[in-house]
């Protein structure tokens, strides 16, 4: 008798989530975690991640100004691949059956931007082929407060006689 057996296969999904509800049109920063995960029982190697963040613009055309990755993953033989500051997320992991990878992105936006931003991710199962996308979006804080402040020339009124208002 013989038994055949293959390795055991990946079961890859990915999120993406904002930490923030809305970002300041000035000076906006926004934090994205986009989490990696092997719900399979066998080993998924060389699957590639991609997050193209240099593309990322509001609905008027203004883009990330920088940000920074932080990685972090979970079981043994996860790696996190080679991610820099300032560069698209562009490289390979391997991650252990039920771990993950997180990567953690802190972007500030460009002054004067208007509208949602929307930014997705990416990641490639070389082992089956199959590709996985995950978006989060952001919009801008558009309650502004407007304080009115009214007063007159004359804290008592005559009657018949002039007040001056300012506003």
């Amino acid at each position: 008798d013989t038994a055949i057996t293959g390795p055991k296969a990946p079961n890859l999904a990915i999120s993406k989530i904002t930490r923030e509800h809305e970002y300041n049109p000035d000076n906006g920063v926004v934090t994205y975690e986009i989490l990696i995960r092997n719900n399979g029982d066998g080993y998924a190697n060389d699957a590639r991640i991609t997050d193209v963040l240099s593309s990322v613009v509001s609905e008027n055309g203004k883009k990330l100004s920088g940000w920074t990755i932080v990685s972090e993953v979970s079981g043994v033989g996860t790696t996190a691949g080679t991610v820099s500051s300032n560069t698209d997320i562009n490289t390979k992991i391997d991650i252990a059956p039920k771990g993950y990878v997180k990567y953690i992105v802190s972007a500030t936006i460009e002054d004067g931007a208007q509208g949602k931003i929307v930014n997705t991710a990416e990641v490639l199962d070389v082992q089956s082929g199959n590709h996985y996308t995950a978006s989060a979006s952001i919009s801008e804080n558009v309650s502004h407060t407007l304080f009115i402040r009214k007063s007159s020339d004359s804290i008592y009124y005559a009657p018949g006689k002039p007040l001056t208002y300012y506003i």
